[in-house]
């Protein structure tokens, strides 16, 4: 949800429409992380006759940001994707797109203008669909006259602080003396075009890059540390081809140019089931991943490092509060399924271990197939039964997630029969190789269950997906004349349903207060109980292995029951 703040006029705008607030100027300057080149197509080109933006860096990762410099395969496919005339926007200058020269850049400013009047936009929106659309974001905005003195002032100093950024602390996306060798060419052309065009920024220090920050990602031992960053295997890869481990760049340039261009060769070669999804292209952002054997989180400064745990993280008053909420859904319904909760939330604490769990099932020596372990879960039955209860108010909070709750709309573009976008978006999710958050889902539409897209993308998910993957956490609605259940063998392995089909007590005969069970829920249970797995999973003894492969969540249950 966008909300500015109109400081000229001294009024909030809840929801506004942002493109519509821009209407009527002709140049747009700013600074923003643009995830895809598709919003400058389709918003700005259009609009704007000149287009001056630095693309600024995604603040999700410790130090500074280089994939914009060594995702040469991104560069590739964002020119591969984008029309002749981006080109020749960027060739003839009236479309200026700059990245991050040394320093992060954490600004987001736009400023927007014509002959008379400007608007300069401030605060913490990104220039993408989702900031837009989506996400929680705020802005303030002024909108000044040229010609009159206060106003004027403002605007000079906002142009000479743009100027500044887009001189002096930014370098050319692109140089344009090459956009002519681009048209028509295939991917392995471009490709070496912009490999080169890499090596000579690093060579000639058109970019400053910081050895300490180069060390992080081309020394093994540095990334062992409590510090991750968690770039892309290619850019990892190219990054080494042109440094050592010290953080020097190599002598051999044309050797780091060859193994480039095989590097971003070998990644555009990897099917769709080996690909890597990067965080980026997420939404919401992910907050738990795994590298060498530890869950890696972001903490309260956008840092992430290994998830630790101490001993008495977890109180009385937290395992107080957890039995209440499962027996909440006993003594406050009109029938128990206080065994239905008790058994989500054992799977939601399962969650970010399940690809270790399926890896272990494909190496034991007791034979059982992986895809009997399901990656999906769906809480199913008729309205007003707590299923939205568990997924939005318990669930969230007690993985300690603080975005809102994702509805299927939203995944979908709509709650339409056809499931292609929603099945695309959780697509990612499974193929991002490092993320283990689970994905949950409110409302989710009872056709998907039934549509040829999402059952053929549930088998071959459950069947080739491998490696590190995360889960899926639905909410249904089935009530009274619905369409049957989807009951075949082949997905009731594969989605864990459980039911919920009492309808709650009047709130006069409820025993227990469901909004200070809200209020006093927390992520410390979660946090143990996953870590605990992961301890476990890593070093299992031979009982261990026999009981997983018996239950898969027998380790979690074992972990839960001696809190």
């Amino acid at each position: 949800m966008l909300t500015i703040y109109d400081l000229k006029n001294k009024v909030m705008l809840n929801q506004p429409d942002f493109f519509n607030l821009v209407e009527g100027f002709d140049s747009f300057k700013g600074v923003s992380f643009v995830g895809s080149f598709k919003i400058i197509e389709k918003e700005l080109m259009p609009r704007f006759k000149q287009i001056d933006l630095i693309l600024g860096m995604e603040d999700q990762k410790t130090g500074k940001n280089l994939d914009q410099l060594f995702n040469v395969s991104n560069k590739v496919k964002e020119l591969l994707s984008v029309s002749a005339d981006f080109l020749d926007r960027i060739e003839n200058q009236t479309l200026q797109l700059k990245f991050t020269k040394d320093e992060l850049f954490h600004s987001k400013y736009f400023i927007v203008e014509n002959k008379t009047d400007f608007i300069i936009f401030n605060g913490s929106m990104n220039l993408t669909q989702k900031a837009l659309k989506h996400n929680h974001e705020m802005l303030w905005m002024y909108h000044g006259k040229k010609n009159d003195l206060q106003d004027l002032k403002i605007y000079e100093e906002h142009q000479k602080l743009f100027k500044h950024n887009f001189e002096k602390d930014s370098v050319d996306y692109l140089d344009r003396k090459i956009i002519n060798n681009l048209y028509g060419k295939t991917r392995k052309q471009i490709t070496a075009i912009i490999a080169d065009e890499v090596v000579d920024k690093i060579q000639q220090n058109i970019v400053e890059v910081n050895p300490a920050d180069v060390v992080k990602i081309t020394n093994d031992a540095q990334q062992k540390e409590q510090t991750y960053e968690l770039h892309p295997e290619t850019v990892q890869k190219v990054a080494k081809e042109l440094f050592t481990e010290k953080g020097n760049k190599r002598r051999n340039e044309e050797k780091a140019r060859e193994e480039i261009k095989k590097i971003v060769f070998q990644d555009f070669s990897d099917s769709s089931e080996n690909r890597v999804i990067k965080a980026s292209e997420l939404y919401p952002k992910p907050i738990w991943a795994y590298q060498e054997d530890k869950i890696i989180v972001e903490d309260e400064n956008k840092l992430l490092h290994p998830l630790k745990v101490d001993e008495n993280l977890v109180t009385e008053d937290d395992v107080r509060t957890f039995v209440r909420i499962i027996e909440s859904f006993r003594f406050n319904k009109v029938k128990d399924e206080s065994h239905q909760a008790l058994s989500a939330f054992i799977y939601l604490m399962t969650a970010p271990m399940i690809w270790k769990i399926r890896e272990i099932y494909r190496e034991s020596n007791f034979s059982k197939s992986a895809d009997q372990i399901p990656l999906s879960m769906v809480l199913i039955g008729r309205g007003t039964t707590g299923k939205t209860l568990l997924v939005r108010d318990y669930f969230k909070k007690f993985t300690g997630d603080n975005s809102h709750s994702l509805q299927y709309t939203e995944i979908n573009d709509g709650n339409a029969s056809r499931t292609d976008k929603a099945v695309k978006f959780l697509d990612n999710y499974l193929h991002s190789a490092r993320f283990i958050s689970p994905m949950i889902v409110d409302e989710l539409n009872s056709n998907f269950l039934h549509s040829k897209v999402a059952l053929n993308a549930i088998k071959q998910w459950s069947n080739t997906i491998q490696g590190i993957h995360n889960i899926n956490i639905f909410a249904m609605n089935h009530n009274a004349g619905s369409r049957e259940i989807n009951n075949l063998e082949e997905i009731t392995k594969r989605v864990y349903y459980l039911s919920f089909e009492a309808p709650w007590l009047p709130s006069s005969q409820q025993q227990i207060n469901y909004n200070m069970l809200i209020n006093d829920n927390n992520d410390h249970i979660y946090r143990y109980v996953v870590s605990e797995l992961n301890k476990r999973l890593v070093n299992l003894t031979g009982e261990e292995e026999a009981n997983l492969i018996d239950d898969y969540l027998s380790l979690s249950k074992n972990i839960l029951s001696n809190l």
